[in-house]
């Protein structure tokens, strides 16, 4: 089973044009420009088995080419870190919403905690 899920944020720590919108996994740029969008996952797996996580972006619903990270969760007892480093051009209004999957079985769970940084160029 290969699920896409919206990553989603708790609070925008410093607004400067940003925002979080509705779901909550969007980001909202009310400043056109060109963005450095760094997310990060801290992942945790209840299986015994490697595990492969997919971490990316989309801008306005439409995956970002070229920002696909992937990561290998060894086994139950590991955390993993995973993050990447894309660079998106927006205009005002657009939104960026990091997505992540994951090749599992219907009986093990994967836990994630995201953040998410942006610098506009």
């Amino acid at each position: 089973l290969n699920t896409a899920q919206a990553v989603t944020l708790g609070t925008v720590e410093t607004q400067h044009g940003i925002s979080l919108g509705t779901p909550s996994s969007r980001i909202i740029f009310s400043q056109s420009g060109l963005y450095q969008v760094a997310p990060t996952l801290q992942v945790t797996s209840s299986s015994g088995a490697l595990e492969t996580v997919y971490l990316w972006i989309r801008k306005n619903g439409v995956d970002v080419v070229r920002s696909r990270a992937d990561a290998t969760i060894q086994d139950s007892t590991t955390n993993l870190i995973m993050s990447g480093t894309f660079h998106v051009s927006v205009v005002a209004s657009d939104y960026v919403e990091t997505r992540r999957s994951l090749l599992i079985s219907l009986r093990r769970q994967i836990q994630a905690q995201a953040m998410l940084f942006l610098v506009r160029i």
